[in-house]
């Protein structure tokens, strides 16, 4: 089998620039833990979220009331519950399959896992 066959980002960038690849697919990565933190934010504060997964209602003078934060957080948190499986399970993955190829499965797992939850209709299919 030819060494070259297939997509071999360390034949195309080496050093410095593979270097700052990796620096900068990181640092998206950090972006987007950020712009969801802050999404969802926004989004907790919304009445149509609000009253479509249950954990609250928005008073007469328009001010949102949780009255379930247990569940609130749950919401929120399930994001980061799934990075963390994936860090605990990434390395082992990488080993039995490559990295390339656990970084693909990784993305489109993450692509699957952001459509559930944006088609989401309750709180029980967004956890």
């Amino acid at each position: 089998m030819d060494q070259r066959s297939g997509f071999r980002v360390a034949a195309k960038l080496e050093k410095r620039s593979l270097l700052i690849a990796i620096n900068c697919v990181a640092a998206l990565s950090i972006f987007f833990f950020g712009y969801d933190q802050g999404m969802m934010g926004g989004v907790n504060n919304a009445r149509d979220y609000i009253d479509l997964m249950g954990f609250g209602y928005v008073n007469d003078a328009g001010d949102p009331v949780v009255t379930d934060s247990l569940l609130q957080g749950g919401i929120v948190s399930v994001y980061y519950l799934g990075t963390l499986m994936g860090c605990l399970v990434g390395g082992w993955i990488g080993d039995k399959i490559g990295r390339i190829k656990t970084i693909a499965f990784g993305a489109a797992w993450a692509i699957f896992g952001a459509v559930l939850q944006c088609s989401a209709q309750n709180h029980s299919w967004m956890i």
